[in-house]
């Protein structure tokens, strides 16, 4: 029972994370191009933001993909999280999956600025395993810091978009 109120508290955690950055999608795909031409070296005032709103309704719509590709995949780990004996299993992987879905979702903000679609997106991300499990791992730590927890979705996408950069991915 320990085990499931952990979790149980998690996915309340992770849903409550999840909603926020479906709110701040449209924000998060401006703060990866100005993040990204940065790293390339270009003045800020070259970033294209007027296409901002016209963004807006792509983005939230695939936060919206991303919620159904969470759920499809947190409800079965919630139900293993209760058969008694195999529960013990539920909290690693609970672990392993918060690190893999938060790496997805602070990524994508990069990605849909390449129009890289949803299914490359896990593609690309699965070649690199071991950057991509450190990546989501320290912010899943961070992210179980109270009042940190507030400023690491922005410093996730910056972050993000440097390990996409750094590994050759936006070129």
């Amino acid at each position: 029972l320990p085990i499931f109120t952990v979790i149980v508290l998690a996915i309340f955690y992770y849903g409550f994370t999840l909603l926020a950055n479906i709110i701040s999608a449209p924000f998060y795909g401006q703060l990866a191009k100005c993040v990204e031409a940065h790293l390339r070296g270009a003045p800020l005032n070259e970033v294209n933001t007027g296409s901002f709103l016209q963004q807006a309704p792509k983005l939230l719509g695939s936060e919206l993909r991303k919620l159904l590709y969470y759920l499809l995949r947190a409800v079965p780990l919630l139900l293993l999280s209760i058969v008694p004996g195999i529960n013990v299993i539920s909290l690693p992987l609970w672990l392993i999956f918060s690190a893999w879905f938060l790496t997805f979702e602070y990524t994508g903000y990069t990605f849909e600025n390449h129009q890289v679609l949803f299914n490359e997106q896990k593609r690309i991300l699965q070649t690199s395993r071991l950057s991509t499990m450190t990546f989501g791992s320290m912010n899943l730590l961070m992210t179980s810091i109270p009042v940190v927890n507030f400023f690491v979705p922005a410093m996730a996408v910056a972050g993000a978009t440097k390990m996409l950069f750094d590994r050759g991915e936006l070129d």
